[in-house]
């Protein structure tokens, strides 16, 4: 009992210094993929951010012109996404499952911050579940 005892204190303990050492180097989460940003100043993040952001934006933009006569999509197929999510996607121009399948990490992180997401986005993979509909 005592061994078992032990073993928990120091799986306990290890974990602890695991997630110290991660909070300590400013690990945060980019997408669906960490990214390091040690020592970056909080003025740089933004900058950053508003780069992703734009970045993506101006994807969506490209692709208006293509999807003007494809029918839109129901997105509150893909769990995670409610009516008003949708009608937020829809407002900055994401009507298809094709659009949110083919997103890159920066689309990923450009969308969680434009609503807010955290890490829904990946959590509730909805890449994952655009791509297994676009097949039916």
């Amino acid at each position: 009992m005592s061994s078992i005892f032990w073993f928990l204190l120091e799986f306990t303990v290890i974990l602890a210094l695991a997630a110290g050492v991660f909070a300590w180097l400013g690990w945060k989460w980019r997408g669906c993929q960490q990214v390091d940003r040690m020592n970056k100043p909080q003025d740089e993040i933004q900058v950053e951010s508003l780069k992703n952001q734009r970045r993506a934006l101006q994807k969506t933009l490209q692709q208006i012109s293509v999807l003007a006569n494809v029918p839109c999509d129901d997105l509150t197929q893909i769990q995670g996404i409610t009516d008003t999510l949708s009608k937020q996607l829809h407002t900055h121009g994401i009507h298809t499952w094709r659009q949110i399948a083919e997103w890159n990490d920066d689309d990923v992180l450009a969308f969680s911050e434009f609503l807010d997401l955290k890490n829904s986005i990946c959590s509730d993979r909805w890449q994952e579940q655009a791509r297994r509909l676009l097949q039916t």
